[in-house]
């Protein structure tokens, strides 16, 4: 009887010490689990943080060019336009379209060719200027592309579509903060869309 009791001691024992040992393992793997989890999970952030952070800094360097090459180009354009003539500008918008294969700065050049057709040099030719207005316009949809649509269309005498140019010209600005217009803009614009409406009654 003390020998069974004894050996009920030793197995409930070693039972208890069995079942430490597990739950003391269960414990670490699942805290090594945990330990795991966190560092893929930093690791994952931290990989796409420095992409997005990467890409941010690479736009923010294609814009500072796209800009500087902008002004290099009006720059040189009013050169050519001042020693050689109207004409001469255009040949050199002309190879300048050539040279890139950025639709915004494309787009930037069309409105310089549009505002030189528009020009008493270029010869006042609105409908030419209307072209390339809406070529910029095509290539990308910013608000300086639709207020030279709608200026020009308005010259043009095609009041509803400078109506709706206008209108995009307020909607893209008001889309784009830093581009945002004073409300003396704003207000000039939206009376102007009135007037024209009124035109068409």
């Amino acid at each position: 009887m003390i020998m069974i009791s004894k050996r009920k001691e030793y197995i409930l024992a070693n039972n208890s010490k069995r079942h430490d040992f597990i739950t003391s393992r269960v414990w670490w793997i699942a805290l090594l689990g945990l330990i795991i989890v966190v560092v893929a999970s930093t690791l994952i952030f931290w990989v796409n943080y420095s992409d997005s952070h990467t890409i941010k800094q690479d736009n923010s360097k294609n814009n500072n060019q796209t800009v500087n090459k902008e002004k290099e180009i009006s720059a040189n354009l009013n050169k050519t336009v001042t020693n050689d003539g109207a004409k001469a500008g255009q040949d050199y918008l002309d190879s300048e379209l050539t040279k890139t294969t950025s639709a915004e700065l494309q787009a930037k050049i069309y409105i310089e060719k549009s505002s030189l057709s528009a020009s008493t040099a270029g010869g006042d030719n609105t409908t030419q200027a209307i072209e390339y207005a809406l070529k910029a316009e095509s290539l990308s949809k910013t608000p300086e592309s639709a207020i030279t649509v709608a200026v020009l269309e308005e010259k043009a005498g095609n009041i509803q579509q400078a109506i709706d140019y206008y209108q995009l010209y307020i909607d893209r600005v008001s889309k784009n903060p830093p581009s945002e217009p004073s409300e003396d803009d704003r207000d000039y614009y939206s009376q102007r869309i009135i007037e024209l409406e009124a035109e068409l009654k």
